[in-house]
Formats: C-alpha cells, structure tokens, sequence
C-alpha cells in the first residue's frame, strides 16, 4: 500500500475524484467515449504484441537452454540462427493474432483438447497487476456489464486530465469538420446545376438538387423524386417530421446524401415561396398602433419609440400578400373553368319562385354587382382563435379566406391563411387587419394582374363577400360590445333582458326587435365616439368599414356551427340530462341503453365531413359535425320513445327549420315556413324552461332565414370549412418560440 502511495505521488500527486467520475461516467460524449475506447484499445494491442514478443525470448531461451537430441554437434552458429528465425515466425503470428482481434492464449492446450494448468508465477503476476492498477484504468462497458482491466508496464492511468482535454477538443475539432464537409457537399451539389441556374436566385429551389438520373440513362434524378414525394405528402397533410424520415431512409438505401433527410434542408427547398407569401408587421404594445413592416429601425406614429421584432413583448404578426393567393388560385383552375370565373344567379323564367342556391343568388351579391359590374369576383371571411398547444396560454389567432369563384365543392380545399398572430393577450383587432384591408381594398379598385392557362392577361376586380366568425371575435372585428352585453346582438335590437347581474337573456319578443342596418350603424358608432361609452351595442370603429361594398352588419354571416351544433344544440341536450327532477329528464339508465342501442343499431347515411356517431352517453365530447348528425337525423325518431310529446314538438321545430336552410337549394316558401318554425321553437322553448335558458346562440338562429336571403344557403357561410384549417396550420409547430413564425410557414 505504501509502495502504491510513494508510486502515486510521483506521478504527480493522488488523482482528483473529479476526473474518475468524469472518465468513467455513463453521459460522457459519444465521440469522447469513442476516442478514449479507441486509444484504450490501441493500448491492448500494444500490450498484445509486448506479451507475443516476451514468449518469442522465453521460446529463444528454451532453445538456447535445451537443445534437441543430435544437434549437439553442431556448434553455437547454427542455433543463432535457428533462434532468429524462430523469432522472427513467432512474432509475425503473433501479430496477425493482434489484428485479427484474438487474443494471445494464456495457456497452452494438450492433444486432447484439455487446458494445462497455468504456472503459479503466471497467477500470481496477473493478481499483482491487477491490485496495482488504479480505479481510472477499469472501463466499465454499460452495454453488457462487463469490466476490461487496462495495465502498463508503470502501473499508472493509460489517461490522465490532459488527454481528456485533448479528447474534448478532437471533438471541437470532428464537429467543424463536419461542418465544413457539408458545406462543402452543398457547393458540390450546386456544382451540378446548369451554368445558367447556379446564380439565378429566381428559380424553383429545387434546381438545386442534382439534376443528374441516379440510374443512367434515364433513370429520374434526385430534384425528380424529392419533387413527387414532397407533392404526395403535402396532398395529404403530413408533418415535416414523416418527411425528413422518408427522406432519410432514401438516402439510406440508395447510399447517398443529397436528400433532405433533416427540417433545416426541407425548409430550404419552399422557403423562398414562404417569403413570398407572409410578410412580418410590428405594431407598438404600449399604444397599440400599427407602425409597419419589419424593418431595421421604426418609430411609433403616437409615442414616438423605436420598435424591434420582441418575442416577449409578443409585438409581431404575419400576413399573407392577397395578390400572389388570389392570382395562384386564378391561374391553377384557369384550364378547368377555361378562364371564366363570372359568379352569376340562376336564371329563372317569368313567375316562377325565387331560388337560392349559391352566394350570387342573395341580395348582397346583387348589390356588388349593381354597383361595380356583373364582372366582379368574390372571396369570404373567417376570424376565430384556437390554443396554440395543448394547456398552453398560448393563442393563435388566424385570418383566412375563401375564394367564391370556383365551384362549393372545391372552395374547402382552397382555403388560404391571410393572416396570423400568436400571443398570450388578445391583440388590437384593428391592427391585425390593417394591412389586409389596404390591400383588400386596392385589389377592390384596381383589380389584380393574372395570366390564363392560354397565356394572355387578365384583370378582374375582387370584393370580399362576408365575414364570419364565431360569437367571441365577432365582436372584436366589428367594433361591437360582447354578445352578453345590453344590445348584445350584431343583427337588431334586442336589449337583452337583465336578470340579476347578467345579460345573456334573449327572450322571445313580438313582435320582433328592429333590425340594424348600415346607416343605423354608423349613427349608433357615431355616437359611441363623440360620448365615449357604447350606444346601443356598437363600441368603437373597425377597419372593415374601409372596404368597399361591405357593410355592417349586412354582410355579417350568421355562422350555424357554433349557434347550432356547439352551441343550442348541446344546450339542450345538457338541459334533458342534468336535472333528475325534472319531467323532461331522458338520461335515466334505461333510457340510455335504448338510445344508446337504436344509435349502433341505425345505419347512418353517408354524409360528407361527417363522424360516425358514439354512444348517447357520450354526447358531452361529440364534435360539431356529430351533434349535426344527431340533430338533423336521429334526434326526432329517437326521441319519441324516451321523451314527452310535448318537448319532442317544440324541438321538431328546429329541426325542420334547419333542416329546410341546409338544403342545396331554397324557396322563398321554404324561408317563411323556417322563420315560423324557429319563432314557434323559441316560443315554446321559453314557455317549457322558462327564461334562463334563452341564450344568444338560440336568439341568433332566429336571423338565419335573413342570412339566407342575403347570403344563399347556410353552406356558404359555415365555419366548418375554416375550423378544418387549425390543425394543418399547428401540426408543424415544434417548439414553444417563434411560434408564428412555425405557424406561417407551416400553413402554405
């Protein structure tokens, strides 16, 4: 023990229990962890060799020592170089043992394959090596368990602190170099590009890839596979994570690099057509005013502060350039429709009915055309919000919009982000919707430039049609008090009749309030800015006002999702199962497994964007499309059975009414009998459940039939086709920063 003292502090002092833990800890760096194996293992094979070449002198001693019967004679000349030779052949076994990975046996087998007994001495040596080594020389492998003992001829570490910090910086070194090797792989591959494409920033990304077949001659090249795959998972809404792994596993199999196998190189390839599209705009948090482009140096207009792009302050937002959206829908469908886009009524003949059956069949898109031409194009609105992640603060505000000028059943699919803000607070509405209104309105008065599919241009002019949201931004885009305030209803004016401290009853009046108009509007906006305090329901000014040919609140969808489905209709069903007490009580366990069992036993009609229908129990987490479900075509026949006739009438009367307004095409006979409808349910209503439970969701299906005759069906205005969207533009967001800046580039 004194011996291995004296032998420690010569080698420089007793070592740090730091660096043991360090050397032999289970979260070193994998390249530090490599490098140390490796010259551990170059070690070993030193050793190796030193062990063959000590047998070589025991074996030339015994040769020396014993010589062979007969050769006696000899003389010493002949077994010097008996020895030499036998050296040398012992050696170069010995050797080719050591690269082969075997190591030199430690005894020597007999003829029938038993293990001699090894040498005392032999035992003994091994036991003292081991005793004399220190704790860094033991490697223990977390893979198998297992401890290799590592000895020199001095008995120290084979690593000490300096060669630990030579380690760490051999992987300094390896990740530069790494770094430079795929920098310069990507100037390689932009080696391969035509002369002509190498500086023209203008063209597709993709021409960056190599353009060179894989398998010549005409084999498809890398930029031609990239291109297809990306096209079919982008059809289909996959993540940027499946396609970096479909990616990787190509350059896998097919032994190259060149595929973008990571999100920085998937970027590269649609980030310059993401630039295109989103622009950044700053706004000041103190003020609340818009102040302009992201720029290296702006000034507030009203405080006079410099503002810079602040995650924190949360001061940004992104929009989308209205020109490039609406000119790339024109083009893409330009061949299909053979560049006519005309959005005309039907044409109906002398006496017969009036029909509506799309957007140009109601009054506000008369009225456009009265007067800006029968020429004009279309596109609708959507606000709304949703959580950016889940139990996050987090919220996403988005803009979209809609082309109306293509066909119903094509326009779900070309739903566009216009703009998006992401932030712990609910920003200034005004402010997000500037820069859409100043090029909204310039795309209104001056038309957009687009080319046909037979190559000539083309100018048409672009009006938005309606705006729909649900009944929290409502308000906000509009300038008007909440739906639970006195004269809470965007439509007319009904003053929401205060019981207690709360404001949410609309009651069923009759006759019916006043409806609101533009003039009315601007009069009531005109008074609430010279008081300061709201009149009658309008708050402050919106921006929507600066568009041409839209008015508030005509042109104010009466969105059916969230008043129908999310809304009246689960507020009922909740009604018929809370309260046991009660008559109208449905949720009983016998009465659930009936409904529950003519649910599963019904086959449901095939329906476009509808889920299939769960259990009865488990209305409470139906989705919006399943509640439309069971309202349009379970409710009624399922019901007769569990509920009282007289609930079952009042609530067939909804139903009829909105059944008749979801139709494809609608008479103005059908608009009467679904305003009588819905005034006979909210009568009913009232009188059966009193007057808690006349909500601003209930009142607003009252507007419908008006919404009809402006707008055409209830189709065209819904939100189902919008809500859709949310998830495309999260399912790309990977990280809690930048948050719009994921969303923006995510959603194109």
């Amino acid at each position: 023990m004194d011996q291995q003292l004296e032998s420690s502090s010569s080698a420089g002092g007793p070592r740090k229990r730091k660096s043991y833990r360090v050397l032999h800890s289970n979260k070193l760096p994998r390249q530090t962890k490599y490098n140390w194996r490796k010259k551990a293992a170059e070690e070993d094979d030193n050793t190796c060799i030193t062990q063959a070449m000590d047998q070589t002198d025991d074996a030339e001693e015994t040769t020396d020592i014993i010589p062979s019967p007969g050769d006696e004679s000899d003389g010493e000349s002949e077994s010097d170089e008996d020895s030499q030779q036998t050296r040398m052949m012992m050696h170069d076994q010995s050797v080719d043992r050591c690269s082969d990975g075997v190591d030199q046996p430690s005894r020597e087998s007999d003829d029938d394959g038993h293990n001699e007994e090894e040498p005392e001495y032999e035992l003994e040596r091994r036991a003292s090596s081991i005793q004399n080594s220190s704790p860094s020389e033991i490697d223990v492998d977390a893979d198998d368990d297992t401890m290799s003992f590592t000895t020199t001829s001095s008995g120290s570490s084979s690593l000490n602190d300096s060669e630990l910090v030579d380690d760490e910086s051999d992987v300094d070194e390896d990740c530069d170099e790494e770094i430079n090797n795929e920098q310069q792989e990507e100037e390689s591959n932009e080696d391969l590009l035509p002369e002509e494409f190498q500086n023209n920033e203008s063209y597709s990304p993709f021409m960056k890839l190599p353009q060179v077949p894989l398998y010549p001659p005409d084999g498809p090249s890398v930029a031609e596979i990239t291109l297809v795959i990306l096209s079919i998972l982008i059809k289909h809404n996959s993540t940027d994570a499946l396609k970096t792994e479909i990616f990787r596993g190509l350059n896998l199999l097919l032994r190259t690099n060149f595929f973008p196998d990571n999100q920085y190189k998937l970027k590269k390839l649609y980030k310059k057509a993401t630039n295109d599209t989103m622009e950044c705009h700053l706004f000041c948090k103190k003020c609340m005013k818009y102040v302009g482009l992201k720029e290296d140096k702006l000034c507030c207009p009203s405080c006079s502060e410099f503002i810079k792009k602040s995650e924190k302050e949360e001061n940004f937002f992104f929009t989308a350039k209205l020109k490039n959206i609406l000119s790339s829908t024109l083009e893409k469908n330009s061949q299909s429709y053979d560049g006519n886009f005309a959005e005309m009524p039907l044409v109906r003949s002398d006496g017969e009915e009036k029909v509506f059956s799309d957007l140009p069949d109601g009054s506000i898109h008369a009225a456009l055309r009265g007067k800006f031409g029968p020429s004009i194009h279309t596109y609708n609105l959507f606000g709304d919000a949703a959580p950016a992640f889940e139990a996050s603060k987090k919220t996403i505000f988005a803009l979209m919009l809609a082309p109306n000028f293509i066909k119903k059943s094509e326009r779900s699919r070309n739903v566009k982000l216009a703009a998006i803000w992401v932030g712990r607070k609910e920003p200034a509405m005004n402010v997000v919707l500037q820069p859409f209104v100043k090029e909204a309105r310039y795309l209104a008065e001056k038309g957009i430039e687009w080319t046909d599919h037979n190559g000539d241009a083309r100018n048409c002019k672009i009006f938005p049609l309606t705006a729909v949201a649900d009944s929290v931004a409502r308000p906000k885009m509009i300038g008007s008090c909440v739906h639970n305030a006195q004269f809470g209803c965007t439509w007319c004016y009904h003053p929401n009749d205060a019981i207690g401290q709360s404001y949410n009853r609309y009651t069923f009046r009759e006759p019916c309030p006043p409806l609101r108009t533009n003039v009315s509007w601007k009069a009531d906006l005109e008074t609430a800015l010279n008081t300061g305090e709201p009149c009658k329901g309008v708050q402050n000014e919106s921006v929507l006002l600066d568009l041409p040919g839209f008015l508030i609140p005509e042109n104010i969808g009466v969105e059916h999702m969230h008043a129908a489905d999310v809304g009246h209709s689960k507020t009922v069903l909740k009604l018929w199962t809370s309260n046991f007490r009660q008559d109208y009580y449905i949720y009983t366990p016998a009465k659930r497994m009936l409904l529950d069992k003519n649910i599963s036993e019904v086959r449901l009609p095939t329906l476009k964007n509808a889920r299939l229908l769960t259990k009865f129990t488990d209305f409470k987490s139906w989705k919006a499309s399943q509640t439309k479900l069971w309202t349009l075509h379970l409710s009624v026949p399922l019901l007769i059975e569990v509920q009282k006739p007289k609930d079952v009438a009042v609530w067939a009367r909804f139903v009829a009414a909105y059944w008749l307004l979801n139709q494809s095409t609608i008479t103005e006979t059908d608009l009467i009998t679904a305003q009588t409808y819905l005034e006979e349910h909210s009568q009913g209503y009232e009188t059966l459940y009193g007057t808690l439970v006349m909500t601003s969701n209930l009142h607003q299906t009252l507007h419908w039939p008006l919404a009809v005759a402006r707008m055409g069906p209830l189709q065209n205005f819904s939100a189902y086709q919008y809500e859709g969207r949310f998830p495309d533009i999260k399912k790309d967001i990977s990280s809690t920063k930048a948050t719009a800046q994921q969303c923006s580039e995510g959603s194109k």
